[in-house]
C-alpha cells in the first residue's frame, strides 16, 4: 500500500529459521492427528519442544489447533527453585520436565480424530502455522462423551481416536 516505517527487529525472522518453519509445517501437514484442541492461553510456538529454542509465532487464545504429536523436554531451572531446593541433588534437578505438543493451526491433511477442521483466524494466524507448544496451554476437545468420564475421574486426555461412527 505505499506505507514506510519503522520495525522492531526482534519481530524479523532470521532466513533459516523461516525456512525451517515451512519445512515443519509441510511435515506437520502429512502427520496424522492425534487430537483437536483449542489454546487456553496467548501460546508461543517453537520450532523444537523447549523454552529456548527459535519461537516462530505466538497463538492468541481460543485457537484451534490439530495435535499431531507430544514430546517430553528438559524444563529450564529457574533461580528461585534452584535456591529453594538446596538440598535437592541435580538428579532430582535433572528430572523436571514440561510437556510439548506439535500442533497445526490451519488444514491438516492427516487422518483422524474424524474431518478434523481448524480453520479458524482466531488469534490472527491467517496462515498455516505448525510447532510445538507447551501443553499446559492447550485445551483438548474430545467428543462427547469423553469429557464426561475423565472429568468425573479426575484424567486428563492426551489423544483419542474414534473407532467405529453409527448413525
Amino acid at each position: 500500500a505505499g506505507v514506510s516505517g519503522w520495525i522492531d527487529a526482534n519481530q524479523l525472522m532470521d532466513p533459516a529459521v523461516w525456512q525451517q518453519a515451512a519445512e515443519a509445517l509441510a511435515k506437520a501437514r502429512e502427520m496424522p492427528v492425534q487430537g483437536i484442541g483449542h489454546t487456553r492461553a496467548p501460546s508461543n510456538v517453537h520450532l523444537e519442544p523447549g523454552r529456548d529454542t527459535p519461537r516462530i509465532f505466538q497463538f492468541g487464545r481460543n485457537v484451534p489447533v490439530a495435535i499431531l504429536e507430544r514430546k517430553v523436554a528438559a524444563a529450564p531451572a529457574s533461580s528461585e527453585s534452584a535456591a529453594g531446593d538446596a538440598g535437592a541433588t541435580s538428579d532430582e534437578q535433572r528430572k523436571k520436565t514440561e510437556d510439548w505438543l506439535l500442533v497445526l493451526h490451519g488444514s491438516p491433511t492427516g487422518s483422524s480424530p474424524a474431518d478434523v477442521s481448524t480453520e479458524n483466524t482466531a488469534g490472527g494466524a491467517d496462515t498455516p502455522i505448525a510447532g510445538w507448544t507447551l501443553a499446559q496451554f492447550i485445551e483438548m476437545d474430545p467428543p462427547p462423551p469423553i469429557p464426561d468420564y475423565t472429568n468425573a475421574s479426575g484424567m486428563r486426555v492426551i489423544a483419542w481416536v474414534a473407532l467405529n461412527v453409527v448413525p
